[in-house]
């Protein structure tokens, strides 16, 4: 579709285009909570930023599309732009959730370092940087 003239049907096409790739963004994006092995999101990263990207050259062509037609949106064009916001925002809830859980998987891990090396510290001795005399704790 890219190499030829857009027509007045392709805006159609061009936006249930744009609604599969949302779907697949959602459900990307919902699949982050059932991943616990980070390798896992080496794959979902980048399987998400292939549909950004086709995003991109969509909007390229509705972009296009529009210079070529100025034509009111139809009925059905109107129903799946409405559900392309509603997408939009459940992707929008569900990243934010992911990284409100991945910044309190942070704190508790960074609390557990804390908490390991204060133990460490603890077993080891701690030595007195200063000069002198070092200071054992048993």
């Amino acid at each position: 579709m890219a190499n030829e003239t857009l027509h007045q049907s392709d805006r159609l096409a061009l936006l249930q285009r744009r609604e599969e790739l949302f779907r697949a963004l959602l459900e990307l994006s919902q699949r982050q909570f059932a991943e616990k092995e980070t390798r896992e999101w080496d794959w979902l990263l980048e399987r998400k930023q292939e549909c950004i990207d086709e995003l991109v050259q969509l909007d390229e062509l509705e972009n296009q599309w529009t210079e070529l037609h100025a034509l009111e949106f139809s009925p059905e064009e109107l129903k799946i732009v409405e559900n392309l916001e509603s997408l939009l925002k459940r992707i929008r809830e569900s990243e934010e959730a992911f990284e409100t859980n991945m910044n309190h998987e942070k704190q508790l891990l960074s609390k557990e370092m804390n908490q390991l090396r204060q133990q460490v510290n603890y077993s080891t001795g701690m030595k007195n940087t200063a000069p002198g005399r070092t200071k054992k704790v048993f």
